[in-house]
């Protein structure tokens, strides 16, 4: 029987289909409160005359969105404070990404005030469901997140799996994917072929365990494409032209000069570390994930902190194996080498004095990596899953979108390392069979779609089969139904 619900949309305007899908979730529902980001596509705000529209950047400062009277909200009291210990963790470091140069006294306020108008918002409109495009962790995002399961209000989240277009529904991250998991659990056993996947998922496989071929993801590719040649002679002519306008540009290049003489970026400080390793030693590669990002923070847990992964492996590793660390790909890209505070002086050096550990390259081939090492450990990141793919042992710190895969080791602390390492030792691989039937129920319960520029770049799906496969699945979602 269909019911009616009261709905928010969190972070749910970066295409122009994302929008078509609200129209049509709003035949059916009521979408109370809307926070979007005004700088992505535009909405018809009069198409939605019930709803209250927040701007993303006003929600990062705490401005009260028109329509909401935030007078009778309380500070919250320290029982509930306490009990949220953990949400205020994971948003003090999500804070390192858009608020970087505030203290941690001043990120606590700025924590204290948004809590206090989301309880606020979330007691006062009473929604049924929170629907986010992605996994919450832009700060005020992951608030009302955890702010909505503490009051029992069913949250709903897309996550890519990047494979082309496929992606999943889960209602917490860090819980699995259930409908996935349950399709794994009622067709264990199964045996399936590759001619059994569909026409992409069959190519997909195909292209990814491949052991001499490089298939480089198709997002890294987009990103280096953003930030090379000629894309980037003109980012870095438009920083001067900007330069010169506000007249920093003086200052800018006394900085660069000092940074370059002293070498004080993140650049020199991996060249002192590096070496060139010895692929011939035994060796777990472990592949950093880029930092600020939700891979991370909030889906990394504890393993945030990165050396303290190195640091739980290096624990665990037998006296005759190393660890060979390499930095992600896109990690300088973006912001340049200067230091910051998830990749703060001293950063590399201290991976570097972790006991059997060092850094390689930053441009080394990660097949190359991979088909040499024992084994590949990551927070979230893609290597585990293309280790998976090319029947390499998989470590696992967070919680991916593959966390769901049977073969896969998932690590916690020293004891689960050291246990997962002694598996490896005595044999244990992910098995093709495996990896093959885990697609076939990526396939079954996944679905296509796209919410962002990245995956629609590569999705072969139209405007319309996008915004109907969207539609359909939060509809499921909505209803109940095993996501």
């Amino acid at each position: 029987m269909f019911v009616s619900m009261r709905l928010f949309l969190v972070g749910w305007t970066n295409n122009k289909e994302s929008v078509e899908v609200a129209k049509k979730l709003k035949v059916k529902h009521d979408i109370v409160y809307w926070v979007w980001d005004s700088h992505s596509f535009a909405v018809d705000q009069s198409q939605f005359p019930d709803t209250i529209f927040h701007d993303h950047f006003d929600a990062l400062k705490v401005k009260t969105a028109p329509g909401v009277n935030d007078n009778g909200f309380d500070p919250l009291g320290a029982e509930l404070i306490e009990k949220l210990h953990h949400l205020e963790s994971v948003v003090l470091t999500n804070m390192n990404k858009k608020f970087e140069s505030l203290s941690v006294t001043e990120r606590k306020r700025l924590y204290y005030r948004m809590l206090r108008y989301w309880y606020g918002v979330l007691c006062t409109c009473a929604p049924d469901a929170v629907i986010f495009g992605f996994i919450p962790h832009t700060v005020y995002d992951y608030i009302i997140f955890e702010m909505s399961k503490h009051l029992g209000i069913k949250t709903i989240m897309l996550n890519e799996t990047m494979i082309d277009d496929w992606m999943l529904i889960t209602n917490d991250f860090s819980k699995s994917y259930p409908a996935l998991r349950e399709e794994l659990l009622q067709t264990v056993g199964q045996v399936v072929a590759v001619a059994d996947l569909c026409q992409d998922l069959q190519k997909y496989y195909q292209q990814k365990t491949a052991v001499n071929r490089d298939v480089t993801p198709s997002y890294m590719l987009q990103d280096y494409a953003r930030f090379s040649g000629y894309n980037l002679l003109k980012r870095k002519i438009k920083a001067i032209n900007a330069g010169f306008k506000d007249f920093s540009i003086f200052k800018k290049t006394l900085l660069f000069l000092k940074k370059k003489i002293s070498g004080a970026d993140l650049r020199s400080e991996h060249a002192r570390v590096e070496i060139i390793p010895d692929l011939e030693k035994k060796f777990i590669y472990v592949a950093l994930n880029y930092q600020p990002e939700c891979t991370t923070s909030p889906q990394g847990g504890v393993y945030v902190d990165q050396i303290l992964m190195i640091e739980t492996l290096s624990a665990a590793l037998p006296t005759d194996w190393c660890i060979y660390v390499k930095e992600h790909p896109y990690q300088w890209m973006p912001r340049g080498t200067n230091y910051s505070s998830y990749r703060y002086p001293g950063f590399y050096e201290a991976i570097a004095r972790v006991p059997k550990t060092c850094l390689v390259p930053p441009n080394m081939s990660s097949y190359a990596l991979t088909n040499k090492a024992q084994a590949v450990a990551t927070i979230t990141g893609t290597p585990g899953w293309e280790a998976i793919l090319r029947g390499k042992p998989a470590l696992t710190f967070g919680f991916p979108w593959y966390q769901d895969y049977p073969d896969l080791l998932r690590v916690n602390d020293v004891a689960s390392c050291r246990a997962a390492i002694q598996k490896i030792i005595s044999g244990f691989a992910p098995r093709a069979l495996t990896t093959i039937h885990f697609l076939k129920c990526l396939e079954k319960v996944g679905f296509r779609g796209y919410i962002d520029l990245y995956t629609e770049g590569v999705s072969h799906l139209s405007s319309e089969e996008n915004i109907a496969s969207m539609y359909q699945a939060l509809e499921k979602a909505l209803s109940g139904e095993m996501m």
